[in-house]
């Protein structure tokens, strides 16, 4: 849930004994769910579907809900169109939506990260989700998001971006380090080859193993952005944040 939104809802509780303040947040976090997440996600479905035609090769990174949602909704509606699942260790978020749209019948390829460079010669467009579109238009998602559309856009293949507006920031960042999350280390560690380390690895201060969750798609490797608005200009995100203020966003 939106920090923002919370803070301000916490906010109009004086007066309100604890039952009606757990009461009235649980109205409103309804609220937000419905509002800034599930109809946004249906609104960004029907425009992202129209941007899907017979013969396309489109390429989705790791997992997005919303992009797992706009796939259904084409194939359902009777387009055909082949998909290209990349995917990249240590999380493996891909191969989950693989075993759930594998059950339809969508012609799937499922790939690692390091043969992006072989599929995207016959992509047509690529789909990704995002964690955080900044306010100068970067991109903060899942890490290998920005190799992904640095490709495409050595390939000349459109990346549309599928990102509810509650996800829009005034932040702005210039790379990937000053704000980041780090997850388990260990689970670099998931895979053939951790023989390699000595089962004393962490105490060798010469090593360290770093796990990051997200990273930073410049702009320019970004040809538009779907939201529940419209499509828009990944400059135009500032706008939306101006024009759709506290005010009149969060009521």
């Amino acid at each position: 849930i939106n920090a923002e939104y919370m803070g301000k809802k916490i906010s109009e509780l004086s007066g309100k004994n604890e039952n009606e303040c757990k009461t009235y947040l649980n109205e409103q976090i309804d609220k937000f769910i419905e509002e800034r997440i599930i109809v946004s996600q249906e609104l960004i479905k029907k425009y992202a579907d129209s941007r899907i035609v017979n013969g396309d090769v489109i390429v989705i990174y790791a997992a997005s809900s919303v992009v797992e949602q706009t796939i259904i909704k084409a194939f359902e509606s009777g387009k055909k169109f082949e998909l290209i699942i990349v995917d990249s260790r240590p999380n493996l978020e891909g191969k989950a939506m693989l075993r759930r749209l594998s059950k339809m019948k969508i012609p799937i390829t499922y790939i690692f990260l390091n043969a992006i460079s072989y599929v995207m010669k016959r992509a047509t467009k690529v789909f990704l989700g995002a964690f955080c579109l900044l306010s100068n238009g970067n991109l903060v998602s899942r890490c290998g998001s920005s190799i992904v559309a640095m490709m495409a856009k050595e390939y000349n293949v459109p990346v549309i971006l599928l990102c509810e507006s509650y996800k829009f920031s005034e932040k702005v960042r210039l790379d990937s380090i000053c704000e980041n999350e780090l997850t388990d280390r260990k689970n670099l560690l998931g895979f053939s080859g951790d023989e390699l380390l000595s089962p004393n690895w962490e105490s060798n201060s010469y090593l360290q193993l770093l796990n990051l969750v997200y990273d930073l798609t410049p702009i320019n490797f970004i040809t538009m952005v779907i939201t529940e608005f419209g499509v828009i200009p990944p400059s135009s995100c500032y706008v939306i944040i101006r024009e759709y203020s506290e005010e009149n966003l969060y009521n």
